[in-house]
């Protein structure tokens, strides 16, 4: 499985056993040392994250509530400012290779300038 976030990213938890968890901000700090913290399948990965307002766990059957705590990378959605490296790379291809097929009436410069 590839995972989404890494250490530093800002996120949105976007899937969570605990409803009030959905839409909270964090800050991934590290990879989190207990992996089998939260029941989530072996393939994904859980992160130690710091949110601004309270998380909610089960914890043997009562709701606690912390500030930092593990989070599976498949409930958390990056939030990013600017495309990777990666990103734009795939978009020139697919831009330069469009204007090859013979879509030459915008020069592949003005394109670019129109995805940023």
């Amino acid at each position: 499985m590839t995972v989404k976030c890494a250490p530093g990213d800002l996120a949105v938890i976007v899937e969570a056993f605990n409803q009030v968890n959905i839409g909270s901000i964090v800050r991934v700090l590290a990879y989190h040392p207990d992996q089998s913290a939260l029941l989530v399948p072996a393939t994904d990965v859980l992160w130690t994250c710091q949110a601004t307002r309270w998380l909610t766990y089960d914890v043997d059957g009562v709701k606690k509530r912390r500030h930092k705590g593990p989070v599976p990378d498949s409930g958390l959605h990056p939030i990013r400012g600017e495309p990777k490296i990666h990103e734009i790379e795939l978009m020139i291809d697919l831009i330069t290779s469009r204007a090859q097929v013979g879509d030459t009436s915008i020069e592949v410069e003005d394109r670019m300038r129109s995805f940023f």
